[in-house]
């Protein structure tokens, strides 16, 4: 829950010219959305302790009399007041005993004046040893001093209350960044422990329970001096408290009831706990019935029949093994017990930091400055659990579907161009959101659906600008594009709004000299669904997030499609297919280089880039930077071959590992480029591509190549079936590729048994 008084409130910057974009890196922006949040979380703790302490005070000065005032201090002045008239009735008077003792010494002068003998009383037991306060008097004094215990109680929370709010606000020092944490920590931690529930409803609650009490008291007091007083006296008192109930009580039908209260707010949370609990209770007494019903007449507990007394036991036995064991709650308890409490990760402050950026304030620009942030999050933890906080949802859903004209309202009619980036960016945010969000199903599809069902998508024309600034990171350009391409996918799009999506898509592949991974794979997969792009619906969400995530199993395929569209030139309407392919190899050969490296990446993936390259020259014109680009692939790939795969196995001889996919992968590579060729470039593209795989393709077929195959290293006189068959194959691949080449031309002879090994001897 966040605060939902005054919202941090600035106005906007007037000379804002710049919408800001997300950053390289959570909170890397030049300090942008640091200073927005510093100054929000200052404005809201000091509203929240102002608030606190004036409550706390005003408690304090109604309780004891911490001033000269008269006024101050009146209910402890009253309360004392009466236990100074209502305890001494609890034990005798002295007065008693004294009478008692006068009688009996004039009951002996008068027998000595009458000169008689006869026997003199004497009081043995004084009236005050008997003596035993009503039932009435007890009752009194005991809620007298329970209203007067409560007063002190809430004071001392009070003072205790001020403590805790000094060290809340208190500097820790250490730098900007330090306090910022330090204090989000704080704030958090006065969030998990109820800090404002207990000063701003325990405290308040115990000081209305004394005064209630202390009523009680009074009237009870009343009633032992004149019941006809204490008749009239207990009128009022009753509406007064018949009034405050009800007060209570509207709060629990109108949320928005001016008279809240610590007793409101207990009834609500009563209610609505036994909402819940009736609720449970009654699914669960109806599935426990339906589940015994079945029990016992069948006599079937899991796969196996047992009597009605079996399964009782069984029960039994289960809650109560299950009460001893030892729970992971439990185990957790203890360990936290034992060692204390963690502290948040950076990573959690930032997500807090977001939620109550957008939650708390109205400030437009620690608005956008927060917005700009949330696509820097790529943990799916992390946005999942930016994403379950449900006042963040609906705060963002609210922001997005009015930016635009929210924008235009502060910046003026004429700032459409700006109003227009507004409302990309929080797009971007959304669209970040719903593709991380994409392996929690249910969240993304609730998500898409309430974009889908708002003003989320409007004409593609404003959802796809046609120029990207160069300076702008992939993370804005990739969310920029796949929001782009939702909307393709939400209804079906005109002529224009696919050259509007072209124009978008040359502007992105310009972000690709700052090679990203995610970025090269969904524009892609853009490119190929050019030729069907009419035909696209929901159904292709999923392999578009697969897209965006940049699944490495899928990414090579869909540039290859990519390249195979640009170079058939057909069905890419306003699509730049010279500078769309150049920025494409540019990303590609930054991958295979290691200029861009991907961890997970592969060697036969690797291959798979490579062959696209060559394919995409031949079939292109092939501009002269096409040509270093794929130059500059073919000369890295042998080093990483060698680098991945091969290794010393003695002073003479080395021991090359290859998988059935890499062989399979150069295999495809020359038989893809196994093609008329009838340019004299393409030819020296041919040589070319030899030239820097022989050094690979030495080593791979070289007698003397000691193999890592599959389960076992083999020589080349007892290689498996399946490794010569794939050997043979290559050879007979090359001689296609450059028929006039005289070398690699024997092929191995394959074993008579699939997959063994010569025996050295039997040879």
């Amino acid at each position: 829950m966040y605060p939902t008084r005054t919202r941090h409130r600035t106005p906007l910057d007037p000379a804002l010219s710049k919408i800001p974009e997300p950053p390289e890196e959570f909170g890397q922006d030049g300090g942008k959305f640091y200073e927005c949040y510093d100054k929000l979380a200052a404005d809201m703790d000091e509203e929240t302790t102002y608030v606190l302490k004036e409550q706390l005070e005003g408690l304090l000065l109604f309780v004891f009399a911490l001033t000269r005032t008269p006024q101050a201090g009146l209910f402890a002045g009253i309360n004392t007041t009466f236990l100074f008239l209502t305890l001494p009735m609890m034990w005798s008077d002295a007065f008693m005993d004294t009478n008692a003792l006068i009688g009996q010494t004039n009951s002996i002068l008068v027998q000595i004046a009458l000169g008689r003998n006869g026997s003199i009383p004497s009081y043995v037991d004084l009236p005050s040893t008997s003596y035993t306060p009503s039932s009435e008097i007890v009752t009194i004094n005991v809620l007298f001093c329970l209203s007067l215990t409560f007063a002190v109680i809430s004071s001392f929370l009070a003072m205790l209350g001020r403590q805790w709010l000094f060290y809340y606000r208190k500097q820790g020092g250490g730098g900007p960044d330090r306090e910022r944490w330090e204090q989000l920590q704080r704030f958090l931690g006065a969030r998990r422990w109820r800090l404002e529930l207990i000063l701003d409803d325990v405290l308040p609650s115990l000081l209305q329970m004394g005064l209630i009490i202390f009523c009680f008291a009074f009237v009870t007091f009343l009633r032992t001096l004149s019941h006809r007083v204490s008749t009239i006296v207990s009128i009022p008192l009753l509406l007064a408290l018949t009034f405050f109930m009800g007060t209570a009580l509207c709060v629990t039908w109108d949320k928005f009831c001016p008279f809240q209260s610590p007793l409101s707010h207990f009834f609500e949370g009563v209610l609505h706990s036994i909402s819940r609990i009736v609720t449970l209770f009654a699914k669960g007494f109806i599935s426990f019935s339906q589940s015994l019903k079945e029990v016992w007449t069948t006599g079937t507990f899991g796969d196996q029949r047992h009597t009605p007394a079996q399964i009782i036991n069984a029960i039994q036995e289960f809650e109560f093994n299950s009460i001893l064991d030892g729970s992971p709650r439990v185990n957790r308890l203890f360990r936290t017990l034992k060692s204390g409490r963690k502290e948040d990760p950076l990573e959690s402050l930032q997500i807090f930091a977001l939620q109550r950026s957008v939650c708390t304030s109205e400030d437009p620009v620690t608005l956008l400055c927060a917005v700009a942030n949330i696509p820097t999050i790529t943990n799916p933890k992390h946005v999942q659990k930016l994403w379950e906080d449900k006042a963040f949802q609906e705060r963002l859903i609210k922001l997005y579907m009015g930016s635009f004209d929210r924008t235009l309202r502060l910046l003026g009619r004429d700032q459409v161009d700006l109003a227009r980036e507004a409302e990309q960016l929080y797009g971007a945010a959304v669209t970040h959101i719903l593709f991380y969000l994409d392996s929690v199903k249910s969240i993304s599809d609730n998500l898409l659906k309430c974009l889908r069902d708002t003003e989320g998508f409007k004409p593609l024309g404003v959802r796809a600008p046609k120029s990207i600034s160069a300076d702008t990171l992939p993370v804005f350009v990739q969310t920029s594009l796949a929001h782009a391409l939702i909307s393709i996918l939400q209804f079906p799009p005109l002529i224009s709004d696919v050259q509007n999506l072209c124009a978008h898509i040359n502007s992105c592949s310009d972000a690709l000299v700052y090679p990203d991974w995610k970025l090269l794979s969904l524009v892609s997969w853009a490119i190929a669904q050019l030729p069907r792009i009419g035909s696209l619906y929901n159904s292709d969400f999923e392999r578009m997030a697969r897209a965006f995530m940049g699944d490495v199993d899928t990414t090579p395929e869909l540039i290859n499609k990519a390249f195979e569209v640009i170079t058939a030139r057909k069905d890419v309407y306003t699509l730049d297919c010279e500078r769309v392919l150049t920025n494409l190899l540019t990303c590609s050969s930054q991958v295979v280089t290691d200029e861009c490296p991907h961890p997970e990446m592969r060697m036969d993936q690797i291959l798979v880039l490579l062959r696209c390259a060559e394919k995409a020259l031949r079939s292109a014109s092939g501009s002269s930077e096409a040509r270093t680009l794929v130059g500059r692939m073919r000369d890295a790939v042998s080093p990483k071959f060698k680098k991945a795969c091969v290794r010393e196995h003695s002073l003479w001889s080395e021991i090359t590992t290859v998988s059935p996919e890499v062989l399979d992968t150069l295999i495809s590579l020359f038989e893809a480029l196994v093609e008329p060729s009838p340019t004299k470039s393409s030819k020296d593209e041919d040589m070319q591509t030899f030239r820097a795989f022989k050094p690979l393709l030495d080593n791979i077929l070289s007698a003397e190549t000691v193999f890592g195959w599959e389960s076992g290293e083999h020589t080349a006189d007892e290689l498996p079936t399946s490794l010569v068959q794939r050997l043979n194959t290559l050879r007979q691949v090359l001689k296609q590729f450059i028929p006039d080449l005289d070398v690699y031309q024997d092929d191995l002879e394959t074993p008579e048994t699939d997959d063994s090994v010569n025996d050295g001897s039997s040879a």
